[in-house]
């Protein structure tokens, strides 16, 4: 895949996606669902409910009812399991039907927080005045229980609320409209491969002296792994023929000294190696309560960055930490100065930029 066909990608992603606040009050990223995933659910749940009623009316008119009796104690109970289907599961399973299990969707609370119980029966109970009432009517209209009159009214109305999500920003409908409720696309969780334990599969082609794995710290070890999970998917650099891996690994390699040279085609190798042994270096330190933040900065013990002490800084920089700041020093009036809830002020701009 391209830069351009990824950006286009995302773009069309970014359009169905909405920030919900979990319960926990986490903004997490959802994707809508789309028509077909809904329409899908929805036929699973109905087929599922029609083979309960069908069984149902089976049960009563092999025991000895006329069907008449059947079809009336059928409709009655068909009734409480259209209603009590959806409602049921959807609160026993969290916003989740066996038709919506099957088909990725899930429902929830559209302004944040807990799907509470009144939402959802007022979102089902809708379905009702959606649907199955006007449908009721509609096909009663040939047994002469409805004048025909009515027949262009309630086929119009079952289009205009059919059709409602598709003209929905959202894509609700009107029992969403009423519930405050919103069905998305159930979030997959899948997790990278270790890059390091990747590494390891095969044999590591390039090797690197102690003196050259002291140089990074955790900082540039994470914009690298990021990097690499990323570096097919960027744009090549302009005005040159050579990609991000490239550009990456030779400003690596001239960082650490290292002199010998990068064969064509193995600088993803190259990253890949000095990933790894980067990393088993910052892990094997922590084992023994020490750390080291980024190239600027020197070990700690893990009990100092906790109190907010600041490592010993190298070349002069600022020193980034992710822990507290000191207590900012007085003004002339005996005042902290204004910048003091933001931390220190800021130092001069160093003269080395970028990570590598």
């Amino acid at each position: 895949m391209t830069y351009q066909e990824r950006i286009a990608k995302e773009r069309l992603a970014m359009a169905s996606r909405r920030m919900i606040i979990s319960p926990e009050g986490l903004p997490l990223a959802m994707s809508l669902a789309g028509a077909g995933a809904r329409f899908s659910g929805f036929f699973i749940d109905m087929v599922i409910i029609y083979l309960a009623i069908g069984m149902i009316y089976n049960i009563f008119s092999s025991s000895g009812f006329s069907s008449q009796s059947a079809y009336s104690i059928s409709s009655l109970i068909a009734f409480v399991i259209f209603n009590g289907y959806f409602i049921y599961f959807e609160l026993a399973w969290k916003g989740r039907t066996p038709g919506k299990a099957l088909s990725g969707t899930m429902v929830v609370n559209r302004h944040g927080g807990e799907l509470t119980p009144t939402a959802i029966v007022a979102r089902n109970l809708t379905r009702q005045l959606e649907f199955y009432i006007p449908l009721y009517f509609l096909v009663s209209i040939p047994f002469g229980f409805l004048s025909g009159d009515y027949s262009a009214i309630l086929f119009a109305w079952i289009l205009v609320v059919s059709l409602l999500p598709l003209f929905s920003k959202d894509r609700l409908r009107l029992g969403d409209y009423i519930g405050g409720t919103l069905v998305i696309m159930k979030p997959k969780q899948v997790l990278s491969e270790d890059l390091s334990k990747a590494s390891q599969k095969t044999t590591q082609t390039f090797s690197f002296t102690p003196e050259q794995l002291a140089i990074y710290g955790y900082l540039e070890l994470r914009i690298l792994e990021d990097f690499i999970r990323r570096a097919d998917e960027l744009p090549m650099p302009k005005g040159t023929n050579l990609n991000g891996l490239n550009v990456v690994a030779h400003k690596i390699k001239t960082r650490l000294g290292y002199a010998e040279p990068i064969p064509p085609g193995q600088e993803r190798r190259f990253l890949n190696d000095f990933y790894t042994a980067q990393r088993g270096v910052l892990e094997r330190a922590l084992l023994f309560g020490q750390q080291k933040w980024n190239q600027y900065l020197g070990y700690i013990s893990v009990s100092a960055a906790a109190a907010g002490q600041l490592p010993p800084s190298k070349m002069g920089l600022p020193a980034p930490w992710p822990g507290p700041f000191p207590p900012a020093p007085p003004g002339p009036w005996g005042r902290p100065p204004q910048w003091a809830s933001r931390g220190p002020r800021p130092g001069p701009p160093p003269k080395k930029r970028g990570f590598w």
